[in-house]
Parts: structure tokens; sequence; C-alpha cells
């Protein structure tokens, strides 16, 4: 082989050798690169996202194998068909417009639903974008997250925040959120009971709209409140709206945490037009608690008027009718109608007061009040024990003695057949959360109790015993309105009520009112003790062998008088001046009493309870009836089981004249 050959060759083995590196070069890099087309596609195979792409008319053209999981579809399933068969119909709108935005460039997130293969919807998220070929666009690629468990959380939540909006805005109260004094959230109402328009209520502070006489309490109980001292309270106040207007309110707060930080929510009810209401009520029963201070003042002044018609029957029969003394008696004997007149005119008087706040002491009003039921009511026994150094308060006297009155006819009503009535006065210091209320904060208070042994009540009863128009009575009987009254009286003296009952063992009343120190000097709480004689007055009458009559009255004067003239008028007197001894006496002389004149208002027993007694040891037993002031029905039940006749006080000589021979006639009869 010649040398041209030989190089030839050796150019030819060369090259040889060269392609074979580049072969195994280029060998070797496409391992490489089928090696990371392998690991990059059991990346994508194996995302728990689903990796897909369309082309241009959006026929799927690859998805990863996740597909399966989230739709129940292979991807070989998917493949070759459009999207749009997968999408749920009420989506394929917006679907669409989505993927030519897409096409075009616009690539932003989207949210739809799409039907499994199961026949289930399901909710995704697609982030997408354009994938060009040579300057073209010629399809889209992207990545779905199934989002269908974050959007039922999503749907729960709006469902309960819907809930909550709609009970916030529909409220019948107001809501406020307090936050650093200022007003952070309101709904429509509070807007409206503020008194100014929409979305300008935020951002003012609380105290804007609070009464200033409120402030002082409302300030203090809202530092306690931020320093989670006291619990939830109720607070009466005053907001004053943004045209003037006060209304009153109950004011509920509770602590809370808004936006991160701490807060108060408030409940505001809007109470202006049952404290009108309330007013009027307090005005009403105080003005039936005239008519018991009025009837006992009628009773007192009836039985003077006996005293002066028992002078006046024997001075008239001393003088001729010529004579100038005996006009003048005539004329007085004429003004006793008049007097009797007055007393009526006096119980049908009655009128309202003004609220004014003063410094009080309760044992004062107890005593007056007391003694005025003691009086008028003569089966009650009342009986006190009051702290000799009780602290004042402040109160507008006209509705503490309201609120004593209601408290002692609700006791005496209790007791139908009569009982006892303890007062007691205490000076308490209390917690400051003792009644979670807003004059709470204070230590000092004033303590009543009105205790009765009356029929008590059921622990149902208790709980609705403060409520207007509950009542326990028969129809007829009672309003309802009497301890409602005194729980707003207490509750606008910034006081607290409680009830403590038990069936046939009585019930117990304590209110609280806060004290002030007391600098006046000891008031005396000693009361008039009415000791009832063991022995009778008299037994034996002016005219020895006549009709026998047996007078039952508590009040001497009117026993001496009715003697006095029963005897002119020729009848023996036997006299009692109690219940018991009346019944003692019946026993005794029954078959010489041919009549009864009873008193039906009398302490301890009373003369129904008499008449019931004389009954008993006698059922023919004749009565006639007398009374300076009594419930009307009373005398009524008691004329239909048996009784003669009726004298209301005064009477005169003729009327108990005619009386008696009605009486006798009947007995006769």
């Amino acid at each position: 082989m010649d040398a041209s050959q030989r190089t030839k060759d050796n150019t030819l083995q060369a090259k040889l050798s060269s392609l074979q590196t580049v072969l195994e070069n280029e060998r070797q890099k496409n391992c490489r690169l089928a090696k990371n087309l392998d690991t990059y596609r059991q990346l994508v195979e194996n995302l728990n996202d689903i990796i897909y792409a369309t082309d241009s008319n959006a026929v799927i053209t690859y998805i990863n194998p996740n597909v399966e999981t989230v739709s129940g579809y292979r991807p070989d399933e998917l493949i070759g068909h459009s999207f749009v068969e997968f999408v749920y119909p009420e989506n394929l709108a917006e679907r669409n417009e989505s993927f030519k935005n897409v096409l075009q460039g616009i690539a932003e997130p989207t949210e739809y639903r799409f039907m499994t293969k199961s026949g289930k919807i399901k909710w995704v998220r697609t982030s997408a974008r354009p994938i060009f070929q040579k300057g073209n666009t010629t399809g889209v690629q992207g990545v779905l997250v199934d989002i269908t468990e974050r959007k039922k959380a999503e749907e729960v939540l709006k469902i309960s925040e819907e809930k909550y909006r709609q009970l916030v805005e529909n409220a019948k109260d107001a809501i406020i959120v307090v936050q650093d004094q200022k007003i952070a959230f309101a709904n429509p109402v509070a807007e409206e009971t503020a008194g100014i328009v929409p979305d300008c209520l935020q951002g003012n502070t609380i105290w804007d709209f609070i009464h200033p006489d409120d402030q002082q309490y409302l300030r203090q109980c809202y530092k306690q409140r931020m320093a989670s001292q006291i619990e939830t309270s109720s607070v009466m106040c005053r907001l004053v709206t943004n045209n003037g207007d006060i209304r009153y309110t109950d004011l509920k707060a509770v602590s809370i945490t808004w936006d991160n930080r701490s807060a108060i929510l408030c409940i505001i009810k809007d109470i202006t037009l049952q404290k009108k209401l309330e007013d009027r009520l307090q005005n009403a029963h105080k003005l039936e608690s005239i008519g018991i201070l009025a009837g006992c003042i009628a009773h007192n002044f009836n039985n003077l008027l006996m005293g002066i018609q028992r002078n006046l029957s024997p001075a008239l029969r001393a003088f001729k009718p010529y004579h100038s003394i005996y006009s003048n008696l005539l004329s007085i004997e004429k003004l006793v109608p008049s007097g009797s007149k007055l007393t009526s005119q006096l119980l049908a008087y009655a009128r309202g007061g003004r609220y004014r706040i003063k410094n009080v002491n309760l044992n004062s009003i107890i005593l007056e009040v007391g003694n005025t039921l003691a009086a008028t009511r003569k089966d009650i026994t009342v009986s006190y024990n009051l702290n000799k150094n009780l602290m004042l308060t402040e109160a507008d006297k006209g509705h503490m003695e309201q609120m004593l009155f209601n408290l002692l006819i609700n006791a005496a009503d209790a007791m139908p057949k009569g009982g006892d009535i303890i007062i007691k006065t205490t000076n308490v210091n209390l917690p400051i959360t003792k009644f979670n209320q807003l004059w709470a904060a204070q230590n000092e208070y004033i303590r009543l109790d009105v205790v009765d042994n009356g029929s008590g009540m059921d622990q149902t009863t208790c709980k609705r015993i403060f409520e207007p128009f509950f009542t326990t009575k028969q129809m007829g009987r009672g309003t309802g309105l009497g301890l409602a009254s005194v729980y707003g009286i207490v509750k606008s003296h910034r006081g607290h009520i409680e009830v403590r009952s038990k069936p046939c063992k009585g019930t117990t009343f304590s209110v609280y009112l806060p004290a002030i120190p007391n600098t006046d000097t000891e008031i005396q709480t000693k009361t008039k003790d009415k000791s009832i004689p063991d022995e009778i007055k008299a037994e034996a009458g002016t005219k020895p062998g006549g009709t026998v009559v047996l007078v039952v009255d508590e009040e001497e004067i009117i026993l001496e008088v009715t003697a006095v003239i029963l005897q002119e008028l020729g009848y023996e007197v036997i006299m009692a001046n109690e219940g018991h001894q009346a019944i003692k006496l019946y026993q005794k002389y029954k078959n010489k009493i041919s009549l009864v004149v009873l008193d039906i208002v009398m302490p301890h027993v009373s003369g129904e309870q008499v008449f019931h007694a004389l009954s008993a040891i006698n059922p023919a037993v004749k009565v006639i009836l007398i009374s300076g002031y009594d419930k009307q029905e009373r005398s009524a039940a008691m004329l239909s089981r048996g009784c003669l006749g009726f004298l209301k006080k005064p009477f005169y000589v003729p009327t108990l004249e005619q009386t008696l021979q009605k009486a006798f006639s009947k007995l006769e009869a």
C-alpha cells in the first residue's frame, strides 16, 4: 500500500473515531435527558394537584394520573375530549369566557364546578397560562386543585354568618360593641335608638349618648368591667338621642374580644314605653294607697262623730224646743251628717304627686304605714323590729309609702283569716357583685323585711310574682299590678327585691335600698300597745226585764254610745270589746240574748269569725252588723247568711231604732 493510501486510511479512521465519540456523547446526553424526563414525568404524575394541557380548541392533550383520584376518570378517558364536556352546566358560560381570556394572555385564577365520573359535583381552582410555539398560541396548560372541602366549609361559615347577621340586624334591641370607650359596631336598631342616620354611630364615644346624670355610675361600671371585676351586668339608664329626646333603656353588658382586643358587647332594650306605663301604674297604686289611708281616717272620724252624737242626744232631750240652746244643739246635730258625708268624699278623694328625692328615714315611713294598715285591718297584727340606727336612703317618700302599702296589703291578703306581719329593718354591707347591677358598685344598703305567716307560695309562683298582671287571686279580687309596682319602685330607686316563700310556711319580701349615713336624731320605734281588758265593761241594762242586746265593738266610745242609745230605747245591754269575749258572753247568756249588734272589723277575731262562732252555738242567732269602713262584699256575704241588717257609722237614734224594729219584726214573723 502506497503512502497516499495509508494517509487516506488514517484520515478516515480519525473521522470514524471522532464520529463514534460524538455518537457516544449524544447517547449519554439522550440517556441523561431520558432520565430527566422520567424524573419530571414521575414528579408531574405524582403531584396531588392535576396538571393538564389543551390545544387551542380546549381539547385535552395531556392530564396527569392524579385526575382519577379527584374525578374518577383515567387520563386516557379524558385525553382527546373537550373539557367543556365535564364542566357543570351553570359554570360553562363563564368557563368558556375564562378560557378565551387565557388564550389572550389574561391569566387569572378561577374557580368552577365539574362533574365527576360518578355524577358528583366538585369544586376546583385552576391557574392556567397559554402555550406558545414559534410565536403562536397553540393551547393552554395549567394546574387544577380540588377545593371542594374548602367550599363546603366556606358555605357553612357563610350560612352561619348570615344567620348571625340577620339576627343582629333584625334584633328588636340595640346591639353595640364598645372598644376604647368608642362605638366599634352598631346594628340598625342602635342607630334608630340614638336617633341618627345609618353608619354615623360608629366612631362616636358611648358617653355622647348617655344622660349626664347616669354617666358617673356607667363610667365606674365600665372601668370595673374592663378590669374584669364584675360579671354580666344589667343596668337601667337613660340615653339622649341626637335630637335631645330622653329614652329609658335596660342595658346588659358582657366582656368580649373584638379584633383581637378587649371590648364590651352591649344589648340595649328601649323601655321608654314600659317606663311610662310603670309610672301610670305607680300613680294608680299610689291612689289606691291613699284610699287606704283615707279609709283609716274615715273610720276614726266616724267614731268621733258617734261620740258627738252620744252627747247630743241626751242634751237635746234636756231642753225644750223653744229654748235657745236647743236650736244650737240641733244645729250641731245637723252638722254630724255633713261630717259623715265628708268622710265619704274623703274615701273617693285621691290625687298624684311629683317625684321628689330626699334623704328618707325608712323607719318613720314604716311606722306610719304599718299603723294605718293595723287600724284598717283589725284582723291583722303588725309588729316591728326596727334598727334604731338605721341609715338613710335617697328616695321619694310617696313612692316608699306606696311600696310599703303594697307589700303589707299583699301580706294581709295572704292571711284572709287574720295573722301577724313582722317588719324588720337592718343595715347591711354587701359585696359589689351581689346583685350584678350598676348600683351594686356600692356596699352599704338598707334591708327591709316584710314577713307574714300566710298561705305562702311555691317556687313557680315566686318566679312570676313580679310580672305585671300575674295574680293568684280570684277573678275581680286583684289586678296583678301591686307587686309589679313594688318591683318598679325598688328598681327606680337603684335597689333590689327578693322573695322567699314556701306553701303554708308564709312569705318574706326583702328590699335592699342604697344607704347614706344618718345624721338625724334617733327616731322612736315604739308603737301603741293596745291591751284588751279581760273583764266585761258592763252587763246590766237600765230596764230589767227588757230585751237583751249584746253589743260587740273594739272602740270604747262606740260601745258607750250604742249602750246609751239602746238603754234609752228600753233594751238591756251586755257589752264586749273583743271577739273572744263576745263568744264567751253569748255562750253564757245565749238563752237571754235576743239580738247581737256586731262590728265587722276587729283585731284578732274578726266580726265574720265571731258570727260563725255564734252561729255554731245557736244557728238561729240574730245579728245586726255595724261598720264605719267596710268592704261591701263582706257585709253582703254575712247578710246573705242570716244577718238582719247593716248600720253604717255614725248612726243616729232614729236610724238605730228603725233597724231594731225591722229586725224584731222579722223575728216575730
